[in-house]
C-alpha cells in the first residue's frame, strides 16, 4: 500500500480513537477539526492532574483508618484472574472501552483507588501515615501510590520524600515518584529531577515518561528528549514518545509526525499513536 494511503488509514483510525473517548484536544484544536459538539467528549484527567481544589471536608477517622487498614493488605485484595472465570468480571475483562478500562484498572490494582481517597483528608494524623506508607510500604504499587496521593497535598516539606523515591532502585516506585512530582505543583524543583530520569533511568520507559513529564511542565528539553525517543528501535519506546508529543508538542511536530506515519511499517500500535499524536496537533498548524 502507498504510504499516503497509510497515512489516511492511520489518521482515520485516530480520528476513530478521538472519538471514543481515547485521547483529548484543545478547545482549540476541537473547533479546527469542525466537528459536531455531540461527538466530542468531555476533558478527562491528565497524568499528573492534582486533585480537585477546594477545601477538604472533615472525615470521620473511623472512615480513613478503615481506607489505611485496607490499603496495607491491597496486594492481597487483587482478584486471582483464574478464579473469574464465568463471573460478570470476565465479561469486564474482554471490553475495551476506557470506562472499562478504568473499571478494570480500579479493581485489579485496589490500592491505586484508595490512596487517592486518602490524599482528600489533610488531618496531620493521617497525613503522617500516608508519609510513612510513601517511604517504607513493602508493597511497590501502594508506595507509588502513595507518593501521588501524598504530592496532591502540595506540601513543600515533601521534597526529601519525593527525592529519594526517583533513585529508589524498584522501578514501580521510581514511575511513582515521576508522576508524584508532576502532581506536586512545584515545576521549579520537579523539572530538574525530571530531566535526570529522562536521561539517566534504567528503564527506557521511564525514561519516556519523565521526558514527556518536562514537556507538560513546559521544558523544550522535554520536546527535544521526546523527538529523539521517536528513533529508539523498541517499538513501546516510540508509541510512547508519539503520545506525549501529541499532547504537548508544537506545529513543527505534526509534519514530524506524519513522515513518521508513512514511514513506520507494519507496526500499527506505533502507527495508531503517530496517528492520534498528528491529529491533536492538527489545530496548532499555521
Amino acid at each position: 500500500m502507498a504510504p499516503r494511503n497509510n497515512q489516511a488509514r492511520f489518521l482515520a483510525l485516530g480520528a476513530a480513537l478521538l472519538l471514543a473517548g481515547c485521547v483529548e484536544l484543545t478547545p482549540a484544536e476541537k473547533a479546527a477539526l469542525n466537528l459536531p459538539p455531540e461527538l466530542l467528549q468531555p476533558p478527562r484527567v491528565q497524568i499528573g492532574d492534582p486533585a480537585p481544589g477546594g477545601p477538604a471536608p472533615k472525615t470521620d477517622p473511623l472512615i480513613v483508618n478503615s481506607l489505611f487498614d485496607l490499603l496495607e493488605k491491597s496486594d492481597d485484595m487483587r482478584p486471582n484472574i483464574a478464579n473469574l472465570a464465568g463471573t460478570p468480571f470476565e465479561e469486564l475483562l474482554s471490553v475495551g472501552s476506557p470506562a472499562a478500562f478504568q473499571l478494570r484498572n480500579r479493581y485489579l490494582h485496589p490500592g491505586v483507588p484508595l490512596a487517592e481517597a486518602l490524599a482528600l483528608d489533610p488531618d496531620p494524623a493521617f497525613r503522617e501515615r500516608l508519609e510513612t506508607l510513601a517511604r517504607w510500604e513493602r508493597s511497590d504499587e501502594v508506595r507509588g501510590t502513595a507518593l501521588v496521593a501524598l504530592a496532591r497535598l502540595k506540601d513543600s516539606k515533601d521534597e526529601r520524600i519525593l527525592h529519594e523515591a526517583m533513585a529508589h532502585r524498584k522501578p514501580a516506585v521510581r514511575f511513582g515518584a515521576m508522576e508524584a512530582m508532576l502532581a506536586w505543583g512545584r515545576p521549579e524543583k520537579a523539572a530538574p529531577l525530571l530531566k535526570l530520569a529522562a536521561e539517566n533511568d534504567p528503564q527506557p520507559l521511564l525514561r519516556v515518561y519523565a521526558a514527556g513529564g518536562m514537556a507538560r511542565l513546559g521544558s523544550p528539553d522535554g520536546l527535544a528528549k521526546l523527538r529523539a525517543f521517536l528513533n529508539s528501535p523498541d517499538w513501546a519506546t516510540r508509541a510512547m514518545a508519539a503520545r506525549y508529543l501529541g499532547d504537548y508538542g508544537e506545529a513543527p511536530d505534526y509534519d514530524l509526525l506524519l513522515d513518521r506515519l508513512g514511514a513506520e511499517g507494519t507496526n500499527d500500535f506505533v502507527a495508531a499513536e503517530y496517528a492520534i499524536a498528528a491529529l491533536k496537533l492538527f489545530g496548532k498548524k499555521p
